[in-house]
């Protein structure tokens, strides 16, 4: 199809309804009118977080994935606005953040500002997967761009509670908060010296997530050569993303199809019935009110890191949980 030939408004409403993998040559040539597609883009991608679309096979789902992606790819900082929303909003909601994951380093320095306020978002004692991310985020631009290392670490170390005279970590007994932990990661990554000492003694006073890293893990950091050695940084490239999503529908759809032929051949026993998914609110119904059997079979639950149901060898939330 020619896409060079189409109006700014025909390609965006060709983007907004390609559904989960767009044609490349579509995102080739949104990549090739980056001014003039620019203020579509950064419209649809704020509507896009609060679309509730009906049908779950909505190709407009994909709408914001594709305008994020393209403005990252333009290093637009008018969209930096807006990832902050999607990247502070409930830990809940935040399953589309694995599209971004921790891409927004390919801003550099631009986005620092934006991840150092994601990173002080309160949430207590919960775990919260923008947050987190926004710290690996840090970690990942400091270690690239070490002009950056002395504003991250200061930034991150503001987020930390003081360190008495004693010794000892200035906070109200029994307080915890979860975010110490993503942002004692990024520090020691970066090799902070000055934010070790405070580290190591959250660590004796049991102020870490030690689920998420220990302290012998955090000490490695400062073995390493360099930050860049601490961080499995993944290069963006937008194209080589949308190719990956082909090459996986192409494999899927032949590994679908060599299934059906094995089974129609007798090669393969039958599927099963397909089984309801469940959530905890279900169960509670069929527990309280309907008195479900305890030896009643369970309804099928997937989670996102378990093996997708269709077969594909993926974990389900990187295949059909997206």
């Amino acid at each position: 199809m020619d896409y060079e030939s189409r109006t700014e408004e025909g390609l965006l409403k060709a983007l907004e309804t390609a559904g989960r993998t767009p044609p490349l040559k579509l995102i080739r040539a949104c990549l090739e009118r980056q001014e003039s597609l620019t203020p579509g883009l950064l419209a649809m991608f704020e509507e896009s977080l609060n679309d509730a679309w009906e049908d779950d096979d909505d190709p407009r789902w994909f709408r914001l994935v594709h305008a994020g992606m393209l403005l990252l790819a333009y290093r637009e900082p008018a969209a930096l606005p807006i990832f902050e929303k999607l990247y502070t909003g409930p830990d809940d909601d935040l399953d589309v953040l694995e599209w971004f994951e921790t891409d927004l380093s390919y801003y550099g320095a631009t986005a620092v500002p934006t991840l150092l306020r994601i990173a002080s978002l309160d949430s207590g004692e919960e775990y919260h997967y923008g947050r987190s991310l926004a710290c690996d985020t840090l970690s990942d631009i400091g270690a690239l761009h070490p002009e950056t290392r002395t504003a991250i670490s200061a930034g991150l170390r503001a987020l930390l509670p003081k360190l008495r005279a004693d010794g000892t970590v200035d906070v109200p007994p029994d307080e915890f908060v979860q975010a110490w932990t993503n942002i004692a990661i990024a520090l020691g990554e970066l090799q902070d010296e000055e934010s070790r000492p405070l580290i190591e003694a959250m660590f004796e006073q049991d102020l870490m997530d030690e689920g998420f890293i220990g302290r012998e893990g955090y000490e490695a950091f400062f073995d390493a050569a360099s930050p860049r050695e601490n961080v499995n940084y993944q290069p963006f490239d937008i194209l080589e993303m949308y190719e990956g999503l082909h090459h996986d529908k192409k494999y899927e759809e032949s590994h679908t199809m060599r299934q059906g032929l094995l089974r129609d051949q007798g090669f393969l026993p039958p599927l099963p019935e397909g089984q309801p998914f469940s959530n905890r609110l279900n169960d509670w119904a069929n527990d309280k009110l309907l008195g479900r059997s305890p030896d009643a079979p369970k309804k099928l639950r997937v989670g996102r890191n378990d093996p997708c149901p269709c077969g594909s060898g993926k974990k389900y939330k990187h295949c059909h949980g997206r």
